[in-house]
């Protein structure tokens, strides 16, 4: 029997810019996780690491913040 995958992706910026450097890319089912660079590749840019990311919507401007799991989480918070 075959599975249907299904694929979610979010955006992943550097701390402090607006650049788009990569994507989290989640894989289910299974609940996989890759990082996918803006050129399609299956890892973070060369010289980038986890570290140097932003939280992902990080954009508060004094609003109340809450600390979830991973995206999914955060964009649920939005319905």
């Amino acid at each position: 029997m075959t599975q249907n995958m299904t694929t979610s992706r979010w955006p992943v910026y550097l701390a402090g810019t607006d650049q788009l450097v990569a994507h989290h890319v989640r894989i289910d089912p299974g609940k996989k996780f890759t990082w996918e660079d803006t050129l399609g590749n299956s890892r973070l840019p060369e010289g980038v690491t986890q570290n140097d990311l932003a939280l992902y919507k990080n954009n508060v401007d004094g609003e109340v913040i809450v600390v979830v799991e991973g995206e999914k989480d955060a964009d649920n918070l939005g319905k």
